[in-house]
């Protein structure tokens, strides 16, 4: 497992235009029954980011760049990104 044995689940959320932050449960991942309690939650994160909230970032996008969901932008950076060669210069 890489040494790693201890996981922390947090929820952040914004409040008035404060943000907090709090621990909601450590998870022994060694532990068989830790392991599938901190499973629970992050697929149920996992599938709330792949539906509505991911619905909700492109709906967003959509209105930030007119309609395409930023993809002008992306293709434009694609089309005229300069590769850089062994002795020319990072652009900065």
């Amino acid at each position: 497992m890489n040494g790693v044995t201890e996981a922390r689940l947090f929820v952040a959320w914004k409040e008035n235009n404060e943000y907090s932050m709090a621990k909601v449960e450590s998870f022994l991942l060694q532990s068989p029954d830790h392991y599938l309690k901190f499973r629970k939650p992050i697929r149920n994160i996992l599938d709330w980011g792949r539906s509505s909230r991911l619905g909700e970032i492109r709906g967003v996008l959509d209105v930030v760049f007119g309609g395409d969901g930023g993809n002008r932008e992306v293709q434009w950076k694609l089309r005229f990104h300069k590769p850089l060669s062994d002795d020319s210069p990072p652009d900065v």
